[in-house]
């Protein structure tokens, strides 16, 4: 009956867990309930797709998100032979509506169990990761930067500068330690003003951060008064520029330019100046 049929389907206090449901099962779930002539409660449900949340977390790591990428990389777990990859599973379950031949469906069986481990596995192994965050123990450097991002993303700015921190004390390549300085710094910025963050920028730009180098040229130039610093890290950004072709479209480019001849007019005057940017 339709009565029995709605208790397999979420109710209003449900909480959704998928993977890639905001774009797939949600909406292909909407069609199925309008076609059965049901009352859907979906868009009332608070809604978590791990997929989302995993490209958050892993996506400067791993070449793919994929599921099954992250069975194999993360959750360390390997499917037996009986699995079939996910774009077959239509092609064998319409060949079992036109033969009737159940053979195959085992293995469309097994694809979709493993499925559902396979999430309330990520689903538990990402509740851990949120909960090391009270003792900073046992957090990998990419997730912990990963989680920084996260909570700086939410306004939760104690606990991102809490994972910065820890990030930063810890043994990193060169690229990971000047973002993570350039990101302490942002955040320090934007709770006690740029001067504050002076020290993890230079940390960042001494590591050829080129956003790291137009922070400091700013500061030096607008708050300090110094326009020797100022140019220094102005010029810095222009060799990184011209080095390394960061950020080397015409508009940045034209901007370093200005500012590089605003502060040597500047300089030449020796009248300081209230302009900004």
């Amino acid at each position: 009956s339709r009565d029995v049929i709605q208790k397999f389907f979420a109710q209003p206090d449900d909480i959704l867990v998928t993977f890639n449901g905001k774009t797939f099962d949600i909406p292909l779930l909407r069609t199925r309930y309008v076609l059965n002539r049901l009352p859907s409660t979906l868009s009332e449900n608070l809604h978590l797709d791990m997929l989302h949340i995993s490209r958050r977390l892993w996506r400067k790591t791993l070449e793919s998100c994929a599921l099954k990428d992250l069975e194999r990389e993360i959750l360390t777990l390997q499917r037996s032979e009986d699995e079939v990859p996910g774009w077959m599973v239509p092609e064998i379950y319409f060949d079992y509506l036109r033969t009737g031949e159940t053979k195959l469906l085992t293995n469309v069986i097994y694809h979709n169990e493993q499925d559902v481990v396979s999430l309330a596995a990520l689903f538990l192994h990402v509740s851990e990761l949120f909960e090391k965050i009270i003792e900073l123990e046992g957090i990998p450097v990419p997730e912990l930067l990963a989680l920084a991002r996260i909570y700086t993303d939410i306004h939760v700015l104690d606990v991102a500068e809490s994972l910065y921190r820890k990030s930063i004390s810890l043994q990193m390549n060169g690229s990971d330690q000047s973002q993570a300085n350039y990101n302490l710094g942002m955040l320090i910025k934007s709770k006690s003003g740029s001067q504050a963050a002076i020290m993890y920028w230079k940390t960042a730009a001494e590591n050829e951060h080129f956003d790291a180098c137009i922070e400091l040229s700013m500061v030096y130039e607008h708050q300090v008064r110094d326009l020797v610093e100022s140019r220094k890290w102005a010029e810095k950004a222009l060799s990184l520029l011209d080095r390394n072709r960061v950020g080397s479209n015409s508009s940045v480019r034209k901007d370093l330019l200005h500012r590089l001849s605003r502060i040597q007019q500047k300089e030449s005057n020796h009248v300081p100046t209230q302009d900004q940017g």
